[in-house]
């Protein structure tokens, strides 16, 4: 049931196509009964769609965590950064310092390949997705694009989805691994 309330596209075109089919049957009898179902049909649309807005997924969790953490890293900002990291994932705010240290990151674009899957029962998730890494190194004269592919586990501390561990490759990958399964 997470499908209704993760995108309201689906929302939408129930109300769009039942307001159409019951619009024309009005058209056609001059029935207000029509009229009346074409208008709960839209009314039912909407509150569908402010259901949407107002519930918050594990999906679209994981996803507000990936954007906060590109965006930190687009500001170089280490505490933001270790807001959206594990308590023991050490490992991965080491790279995060290293990173840091060595290159500026002008831009980082998530691609729309993004991929979560989530077992609420354990507690944890996999994203894996293509991102576009425009960065600069101290010697580099002007910035370079880069593409990567990255698997991030996250696990559930508290609500909150946090970064446990991750693991980047080249950005083919992305289209060569996707779709095995990710542990």
């Amino acid at each position: 049931m997470n499908w209704l309330v993760e995108e309201p596209g689906y929302a939408i075109a129930f109300g769009v196509i039942g307001a159409c089919a019951f619009g024309f049957a009005w058209l056609q009898t001059s029935s207000s009964r029509w009229l009346i179902c074409a208008f709960s049909v839209v009314g039912l649309s909407s509150v569908l769609v402010v259901l949407e807005r107002w519930v918050e997924t594990d999906r679209e969790q994981i996803q507000w965590t990936l954007h906060r953490l590109a965006t930190a890293m687009e500001h170089s900002d280490i505490g933001g950064i270790g807001e959206l990291l594990h308590p023991q994932a050490n490992t991965v705010r080491q790279d995060a310092n290293y990173y840091l240290k060595r290159f500026t990151f002008h831009r980082i674009v998530i691609k729309p390949n993004l991929r979560i899957q989530v077992d609420r029962q354990a507690g944890v998730a996999v994203a894996d997705f293509n991102a576009l890494l425009i960065i600069q190194g101290a010697s580099d004269p002007a910035p370079r694009r880069m593409g990567r592919y990255l698997l991030v586990w996250f696990r559930d501390v508290n609500g909150s989805w946090l970064v446990e561990r991750y693991r980047q490759s080249n950005a083919i990958d992305g289209v060569t691994k996707r779709g095995r399964t990710i542990r």
